[in-house]
């Protein structure tokens, strides 16, 4: 789950502190109350694909990390709205992109799919090893 303190141009205080009631909620374990302030945040700013992850993330680690292929079909979803290929390296044009990919990348590695989650990683670390 992502979390940046460091303010953001565009979100309002109620946002970031959404996001933040979000995040401790999810570091406490309090899944219920975690996916409770992340459909508020969403109900905000709906375009936010970021969202959906964290509530993708969230409800993976309520059903205590036993929902892989419903984890890896919303990220799939999610990469396919974005009009992205990992095969694409100028897809991952924002770090923010990267957040997909990575999830997609450990969500292989949990599944023991270790040759496509090194290919995503291999793919992560060409674009952002200039950072």
């Amino acid at each position: 789950m992502k979390h940046d303190s460091i303010s953001s141009p565009g979100i309002s205080d109620q946002e970031k502190e959404t996001a933040s009631n979000a995040f401790e909620a999810f570091k406490a374990g309090s899944y219920d109350e975690s996916l409770k302030h992340l459909d508020s945040l969403q109900e905000l700013n709906k375009e936010d694909y970021k969202i959906t992850i964290n509530k993708a993330i969230t409800e993976f680690y309520k059903s205590g990390q036993t929902t892989t292929s419903t984890l890896k079909q919303t990220l799939m979803t999610l990469k396919n709205q974005m009009h992205t290929a990992v095969d694409d390296i100028d897809g991952l044009d924002d770090v923010e992109n990267s957040i997909l990919y990575y999830n997609q990348a450990v969500i292989h590695y949990h599944m023991r799919q270790y040759s496509e989650a090194i290919s995503i990683g291999e793919k992560l670390y060409q674009f952002l090893e200039p950072f």
